[in-house]
């Protein structure tokens, strides 16, 4: 089966290291013949490459610009015309909203996959709605409730989010925490998420200046602030770790690819 998958590719997290692990576990899916269709060359790209996969670039998109969303219509055409693949898959509204229509039109059949719970009321959200898509896939139950908000009579099944069963060398954990001066005995407890809102980056802090009197724990933020909202927040939280008693058990990392 001959699988495209089309995904914007400007940020880092959970959806992006998903489609990581499903290219550097193809082995896996050996009858799975799969390429990614992307609109930014990030890091995503980089690390889709070096797995060996093809990424196709359809051109920076930006709503609010009009000639940007043709010229990618326009490339996933011509793409579409050259791949030939017997399914689409457009992961979250904004891919959705904006490419479904150019693959349906080419008579290809699509799907949405959705990694986060839907409302109905972003744009994104609303214009996907106007198309209905041959299957919905979704990462837990709880994203799957909000389905019919956008896709009240779409099939749809759910797929947890695959999890690479590579296992670290003893060794990487010494030398991780020897990186930052951390005793073999230290209690490290570690969250890793993009910088946003919904992480529960807020509930963690609030929940470590209960223990700020108990010695030998840190905590490890891992993920850093890619867009101005995410600034913001990740100023607030670290107001929060000082208000809390716990920052300076508290490292923000920033983004790592480790």
């Amino acid at each position: 089966m001959k699988l495209l998958h089309i995904y914007s590719g400007n940020l880092y997290g959970g959806v992006e290291a998903m489609l990581v692990t499903l290219a550097c576990e193809r082995a896996a899916f050996p009858t799975l013949d799969a390429q990614f269709a992307l609109c930014f060359d990030g890091r995503l790209a980089r690390e889709l490459r070096a797995c060996g996969m093809p990424v196709h670039q359809l051109g920076a998109v930006r709503a609010s610009r009009p000639v940007t969303i043709v010229r990618a219509r326009r490339a996933l055409r011509a793409l579409l015309a050259e791949a030939k693949p017997d399914f689409v898959m457009c992961h979250s509204a904004w891919s959705y909203s904006l490419f479904s229509s150019t693959a349906r039109r080419a008579g290809f059949p699509v799907g949405f996959w959705l990694h986060d719970a839907v409302r109905g009321s972003h744009w994104t959200e609303r214009w996907a709605r106007l198309r209905q898509p041959d299957v919905v896939i979704y990462n837990s139950a709880y994203t799957g409730r909000t389905v019919p908000t956008v896709f009240p009579r779409a099939a749809s099944a759910m797929v947890y989010c695959p999890v690479s069963a590579a296992v670290a060398p003893p060794a990487a954990r010494a030398e991780m925490r020897a990186e930052f001066g951390v005793a073999p005995d230290t209690a490290v407890i570690v969250q890793v998420g993009r910088v946003e809102r919904l992480k529960g980056h807020a509930v963690l802090l609030h929940a470590l200046g209960f223990l700020g009197d108990l010695q030998g724990w840190e905590c490890w933020i891992v993920g850093g602030a890619q867009r101005a909202s995410e600034r913001v927040y990740e100023s607030q939280m670290r107001t929060l770790a000082v208000s809390r008693g716990v920052r300076t058990r508290v490292r923000f990392l920033g983004e790592r690819d480790d």
